[in-house]
């Protein structure tokens, strides 16, 4: 039995991490690229370094001394930003209900069964586990209906073998993502033995895997600044207000992944594999409602919405579920 419960963490963590991309709709003037390497920068390097400096003596030292669990890190970090670049391909190519419900299902699944089988793989066959895996598969299916409903409204794009094909490798490398709490155990730890509080001491393994990551993102955002000759929209008239809400959307992001992290360190040793799915069906969840409340579905066909709302009844049964099995862990 849970002795806290980690689920207001995980719904707070799954609806800010559905709305911090919001203030893009509001920065029309500039390119993705331009949005997105102000995000990585501060999302992915400059916060959680000065939280992570700031909050842990000798952080320094802390990775000197335990190098092969920062050198795991950054391996998975650099996967993980390389899927982070393919989802952007993806975007492009597929169109975003698509392409962010494939990477969503990719990832859900990926995410959950990876911790599952590399925490304690002799159990799978329980009787929680395999409730388990029935809660896996229906948030599985549910985003598959999303993606179906998502695909009717964006008629407009055409699904391409490739760009199907980097939604799905960027599903893995997101569902990597979730490995981040299981190899940086060690690290935490050690942080909170030397007196950091436990919501911080998280950082201790976010920052390596985090830094790692943002090299290919800002890579490629570099890379079509140059191609599209966008840089001169960062000094741009009125480029002060979109820096400023590209750094919103790092801390809206980094914030989600913080409250993720304390549920999943609230869960215990099986806190990877029962908090992910909840996560993922969550940001599904929020990202459906804020786009029905902004007006995005108000063109949709009846069937599409029924699909829609299909794939939501299924998530929210999903997520019932997993909840409901997570005491018995």
């Amino acid at each position: 039995m849970l002795p806290v419960s980690p689920f207001p963490a995980l719904i707070a963590a799954g609806a800010i991490n559905a709305s911090f991309a919001l203030p893009m709709k509001f920065m029309r003037k500039w390119a993705w690229e331009n949005v997105w390497l102000v995000w990585s920068l501060f999302a992915l390097l400059a916060f959680p370094i000065v939280l992570s400096g700031s909050a842990i003596s000798g952080l320094v030292a802390l990775y000197v001394s335990t190098r092969v669990p920062v050198f795991q890190l950054v391996l998975i970090g650099t996967l993980w930003g390389v899927g982070q670049v393919l989802f952007g391909i993806a975007l492009e190519a597929i169109g975003i209900s698509l392409a962010t419900a494939i990477m969503l299902g990719i990832s859900l699944a990926v995410g959950t069964l990876l911790p599952l089988v590399w925490v304690n793989g002799q159990r799978l066959t329980t009787m929680p586990v395999v409730a388990l895996t029935t809660g896996i598969a229906l948030a599985v299916s549910g985003v598959i209906l999303c993606a179906r409903a998502g695909q009717n409204r964006e008629f407009g794009k055409q699904a391409t073998g490739q760009g199907i094909g980097c939604a799905v490798a960027a599903g893995f490398g997101a569902g990597l993502f979730n490995l981040l709490m299981t190899f940086g155990r060690v690290l935490i730890e050690r942080a909170v033995a030397a007196g950091c509080p436990p919501a911080f001491a998280q950082l201790a393994a976010w920052t390596p895997f985090l830094a790692a990551g943002a090299m290919a993102n800002v890579g490629y955002c570099v890379f079509r600044l140059v191609r599209r000759r966008t840089f001169g929209h960062f000094v741009q008239r009125g480029a002060t207000a979109y820096w400023l809400g590209g750094m919103l959307m790092a801390a809206l992001w980094l914030g989600s992944a913080l409250l993720y992290g304390t549920a999943v360190r609230q869960m215990g040793p099986w806190g990877t594999v029962l908090g992910w799915p909840v996560y993922m069906s969550l940001i599904v969840l929020g990202t459906a409602g804020i786009g029905m409340v902004a007006g995005e579905w108000h063109a949709a066909s009846l069937r599409t919405m029924m699909t829609m709302t299909g794939g939501l009844t299924v998530l929210v049964a999903a997520v019932f579920l997993i909840s409901s099995v997570s005491r018995y862990f």
